[in-house]
């Protein structure tokens, strides 16, 4: 019998984000992203133009997997 795959060392999150109409934000609007591991530890903050992002994180088949994404961009209230 062969052995177990190994872990991946990242995964993806994709992230949309959603106006006060619940449409998706224009290709235009800069969002501020910032994404937290369940360490607490930022992993990512930049700015994006766009609703839906994908972004690679490190993978930690643990509690480290516990992600936080906080979005902002202006004339918006921020949203986790």
């Amino acid at each position: 019998m062969g052995s177990a795959a190994p872990a991946p060392q990242t995964a993806t999150i994709r992230v949309s984000a959603f106006d006060g109409t619940r449409s998706l934000l224009s290709e235009t609007v800069n969002v501020l992203f910032t994404i937290f591991d369940g360490f607490r530890t930022q992993v990512y903050r930049d700015y994006n133009r766009g609703a839906s992002v994908s972004f690679r994180v490190p993978f930690y088949d643990n509690q480290g997997d516990d992600y936080t994404v906080i979005a902002y961009a202006d004339k918006y209230t921020q949203a986790g």
